[in-house]
């Protein structure tokens, strides 16, 4: 179920999105590195352009000119199986944590999963560090509540030591054969992590020891989002929506509200049992009894975007960053005569918003570029914004 939740989108079709709308915050780029220095190798590849053909077309088609001016595509080497959104953290030092895959040639190539350390004040490498690990999809970079690193390579959970040496690790459950992947989910304090792979089974770890808290098996509450204490979940219903569920780690669940049609189903559950819900234009606090504590609309015709949990809470609860994005129709979807994708969507900008009011803080716009090669991570007390963009790594002071 969650694998569909990440799927789903608003019905929002926005047209061509605001041009200098944002308000101007205070906002400065520190740094600025290009991410082939450190041996990082772009798993999306721009294709050479396309052939274009003269498509076929209905009198009341009008999305022709659009269409042929998609003139190239990307294309994904699934071999590095790179999750964007999993590979960037900073530590209360500033330090920023980097991983991304590499492979040998050959299909049976080995693979190495890098981790690179920099200065957080001038973007200079620290450390590199090179784990081999069975799949590049299975891999992450996490920092624990008290700011050490941790690396998931290998098919396990791995504290990395102050000297760049490996202690505790715990092995994460065994993927299944259908949909292999993986799925660690962390609590906003960092303290605690949630590790599954096949949506059935849930083991939960504390992260400054690894050392197991509790581990179940449920065929009906599923467990999507975790503070410290507490685990959320969003199950199916006969009708047209979502019913929230919260309760103690394998415990018994109660229901919190029902996400009645029109809500979104991706919500973040924060350290004091409060609910942070991003919908399809606005994002809202809210408290376990559905009362909204504040809400922020999305500027002009963007959609604050949450998909595979890619919005960063900082550690100390103070701010939030989220992508918006632009999305717009290309065709009619009932042409059966047209060519080409119905729609397309890009990122705008990724806003930071204060938790507390809900106040934009900063916008930091995107430049079109597509949401499958964005990461961001907030620093602990909220005050920079690492941003990952394409081949691009770059500190932002807010």
């Amino acid at each position: 179920m969650r694998r569909r939740l990440r799927g789903m989108r608003s019905g929002l079709l926005c047209g061509l999105v605001l041009a200098g709308a944002m308000a101007a915050e205070a906002q400065t780029l520190v740094w600025s590195i290009r991410l082939e220095t450190v041996g990082w190798v772009d798993p999306y590849k721009q294709t050479p352009p396309m052939t274009k053909q003269a498509p076929q077309r209905s009198a009341s088609d009008n999305s022709v000119g659009i269409m042929e001016s998609m003139a190239r595509s990307v294309q994904y080497d699934p071999d590095l199986g790179v999750a964007y959104s999993q590979m960037l953290a900073i530590d209360p030092a500033g330090q920023v944590y980097f991983g991304f895959g590499v492979k040998g040639d050959g299909p049976d190539a080995a693979k190495t999963f890098h981790v690179v350390t920099l200065d957080g004040q001038h973007g200079a490498v620290v450390r590199r560090m090179a784990m081999p690990t069975p799949a590049l999809d299975r891999t992450a970079v996490l920092l624990a509540g008290d700011g050490s690193l941790l690396v998931v390579a290998g098919d396990r959970v791995q504290q990395v030591k102050n000297d760049g040496t490996i202690g505790n690790s715990i092995s994460i459950p065994p993927q299944p054969d259908i949909n292999p992947g993986l799925w660690v989910k962390q609590s906003p304090s960092g303290k605690t992590l949630l590790l599954t792979t096949d949506e059935k089974t849930f083991q939960f770890v504390r992260a400054d020891t690894l050392a197991t808290v509790a581990e179940c098996r449920t065929e009906n509450d599923e467990v999507d989002e975790l503070n410290d204490n507490l685990g959320l979940s969003m199950e199916d219903t006969k009708g047209p929506y979502f019913e929230l569920h919260s309760g103690p780690f394998c415990g018994q669940m109660r229901l919190l509200w029902t996400l009645s049609s029109g809500r979104s189903s991706s919500v973040h559950l924060l350290d004091d049992g409060t609910v942070l819900e991003v919908g399809s234009q606005v994002v809202r606090r809210l408290t376990s009894a559905d009362k909204a504590l504040w809400h922020w609309k999305a500027p002009g015709e963007t959609v604050p975007e949450d998909k595979g949990g890619a919005a960063a809470i900082s550690r100390n609860g103070g701010r939030m960053a989220v992508r918006l994005t632009g999305f717009r129709m290309l065709r009619s979807p009932g042409c059966m005569e047209c060519t080409g994708p119905e729609f397309e969507d890009w990122n705008v900008a990724i806003v930071v918003l204060d938790l507390a009011t809900g106040r934009q803080v900063a916008s930091l716009p995107q430049e079109h570029n597509n949401e499958s090669r964005l990461a961001f991570a907030l620093s602990p007390n909220g005050k920079r914004l690492a941003v990952m963009r394409g081949g691009v790594l770059e500190m932002w002071a807010l």
